[in-house]
């Protein structure tokens, strides 16, 4: 009896253990993508792209400078407008609003998290140094930032590695440009040289940590992305007129926009083959707009989106889309139901016949009270 009832007993463990991690692998699938889109005056947009549907999540002030890889309703808000504005953290599914950091030096920006959400990287500055590379933790409400450099090189960009240990930044000194590999633990630096008098865009680490992809362009404009290999430290390869690279989660695969420029109405999505440097074209006559944010799916899709600008009336306007795309090129491109126009600046022609109106309006209410009319003599 006594071995019977030690014998239920382990069932009912085994079990309830077998629920629970059901239960917790349910509970675990990936979110699905989100695309911020900027709505004007400042405010940005979350979409979920779920299925066939792009349905609204939030809409809040400031510009996202980073989502968390883990969870990416973790998002890093900063405000553009205000060069003393600082960066913020918002959750996307919860109603409160963003969080401010505190003890942030006194110019602050380019923050980015790290691939567990529990750490920051960016950019700071007080208002008589150079801009250094700064770390803190995000979970934590008292002040405790770290300056990782201070050698008074101005720094631009800076970018977790995918396993948290290395953070890579952008350098100038003078004209030259660098990327600094940074290991986090021993704050050993790997300086790679990339180019001359060239704007550094963003940087995108490989997966598998062995590669970053670097976005800039020159003096004259032109789009250029070089793929740096970590453990060699040095160039692996070079797209020319490429930008908005985006790995894929396996790494054998990085995404861009062709294109020497941003406004070249040749732009499209291609496919590199990391391995032999295969380039395969994604899309046809679709992206002569602007385009950004390219995110591959956990199903082997690319999710990206574009916008062009259009005339409303006399003001000129912002027309989004999102759009999906096999990540072998077949079945076409999907386009989300999706639309966002928004005036983001009024013409002085429009101006002046505002003030024409008003004016109209001034003396027709100046006549009803009795009042002369504007130029008339009493």
């Amino acid at each position: 009896m006594k071995r019977l009832l030690i014998l239920v007993g382990l069932v009912i463990v085994v079990l309830l253990v077998i629920i629970g991690a059901a239960r917790v692998s349910g509970g675990n699938k990936p979110f699905p993508p989100i695309v911020a889109v900027p709505s004007g005056g400042g405010s940005t947009q979350f979409y979920v792209v779920d299925g066939s549907e792009a349905f609204l999540m939030k809409e809040t002030w400031g510009t996202p400078t980073s989502f968390c890889s883990a969870d990416r309703t973790q998002v890093l808000l900063q405000d553009y407008f205000s060069v003393v504005d600082k960066p913020r953290r918002l959750t996307l599914n919860a109603g409160r609003e963003s969080q401010k950091f505190k003890g942030l030096p006194d110019i602050s920006f380019s923050a980015v998290w790290s691939p567990d959400c529990h750490r920051i990287a960016f950019i700071g500055r007080t208002f008589k140094s150079m801009p250094e590379v700064y770390f803190m933790d995000a979970d934590s409400n008292s002040t405790n930032i770290r300056q990782l450099t201070n050698d008074q090189h101005p720094k631009s960009v800076v970018a977790f590695s995918p396993n948290g240990t290395q953070i890579a930044y952008v350098e100038s000194v003078g004209d030259d440009v660098y990327v600094v590999i940074m290991d986090l633990a021993t704050v050993q630096k790997h300086t790679t040289f990339l180019a001359k008098g060239w704007f550094i865009a963003s940087l995108a680490w490989s997966p598998d940590n062995r590669m970053l992809a670097v976005a800039f362009d020159s003096n004259m404009g032109t789009l250029q992305v070089t793929v740096v290999a970590i453990d060699k430290l040095g160039v692996a390869f070079i797209l020319d007129c490429a930008s908005d690279p985006a790995w894929s989660p396996d790494s054998q695969f990085l995404a861009y926009v062709s294109g020497c420029s941003y406004m070249d109405p040749d732009r499209e999505l291609r496919k590199l083959k990391v391995r032999d440097g295969k380039v395969q074209q994604l899309t046809q006559n679709t992206l002569a707009e602007i385009q950004t944010q390219i995110q591959w799916t956990t199903n082997d899709r690319i999710i990206f989106l574009t916008y062009k600008i259009s005339q409303m009336y006399e003001s000129q306007a912002y027309d989004w889309e999102i759009h999906e795309v096999n990540a072998d090129g077949s079945g076409g491109l999907t386009t989300f139901a999706f639309s966002n126009r928004k005036m983001i600046s009024t013409s002085q022609k429009s101006l002046e016949k505002l003030m024409e109106e008003i004016s109209q309006s001034i003396s027709k209410f100046a006549t009803k009270v009795g009042l002369p009319a504007r130029g008339a003599t009493p």
